[in-house]
């Protein structure tokens, strides 16, 4: 699986931000939060797997995501995009779903 992400390109990453802004543009303002905090976890989710470290710091990292995403339910996440999104998931169980579904 880390394989083929790591095959994502350029272009397919820059298009899908292209889009999410595109999109939050033209948003209903209460939706804008949950797409502004799906942007900035994409964000780094994309650096993570841009940056081309070692294997071994790659997989820590993506271990910590796993287990900050694992934690929406608690709302006990660390980084700003996991606590934006963790009260839009606790109304939402669809999102919630498939925010847990990347763990």
């Amino acid at each position: 699986m880390m394989g083929e992400v790591i095959l994502l390109s350029a272009a397919v990453v820059a298009g899908s931000f292209t889009l999410l802004w595109l999109v939050s543009l033209f948003a209903r303002p209460e939706h804008r939060p949950l797409l502004h905090a799906l942007g900035a976890l994409r964000a780094d989710l994309v650096h993570l797997i841009a940056h081309r470290a070692e294997p071994t710091v790659i997989a820590a990292r993506a271990g910590w995501w796993q287990q900050e995403l694992s934690m929406l339910g608690q709302q006990a996440g660390q980084h700003p995009a996991t606590r934006a999104l963790a009260p839009l998931a606790q109304r939402d169980p669809a999102l919630r779903d498939a925010l847990l579904e990347w763990t």
